[in-house]
């Protein structure tokens, strides 16, 4: 017997209602991935901007240090100059020159030679 016409295209439209859906999953799933690659574009263009950010603090940090270091050059030749030598050896002697003379400015023994163990008499 003859199939009436409606049920003749039955098998290829349950085919087209497959794809149909199968395009509408395929469709939705390209639509959540462009969800997320967005946000992850947005958040690595923060990310770029905040590395950015740490970079220019950086170097404005390494910029300030040099500042520092040539300063503290400046002022160690001035010391040494100073000082009268250009080692810091030398400094070091200076100073601990300088520390036995204020120690024995402050023990009052001001024209004592060194080694001497008593203080010139009074009126010799």
């Amino acid at each position: 017997s003859p199939v009436p016409p409606h049920r003749a295209f039955a098998p290829r439209l349950r085919l087209q209602d497959a794809t149909i859906t199968e395009l509408e999953q395929q469709i939705a799933e390209v639509r959540r991935s462009v969800g997320v690659l967005t946000k992850k574009r947005v958040d690595d263009g923060a990310t770029k901007r905040t590395l950015e950010q740490d970079l220019e603090a950086a170097q404005a940090a390494v910029e300030a240090l040099e500042g520092e270091r040539a300063s503290v050059r400046k002022l160690g030749r001035l010391l040494l100059s100073r000082a009268g030598t250009k080692t810091v050896r030398g400094v070091r002697r200076a100073g601990s020159a300088a520390k036995r003379s204020m120690s024995r400015l402050k023990a009052g023994s001001v024209g004592m030679r060194k080694g001497a163990s008593e203080p010139p008499a009074e009126g010799s």
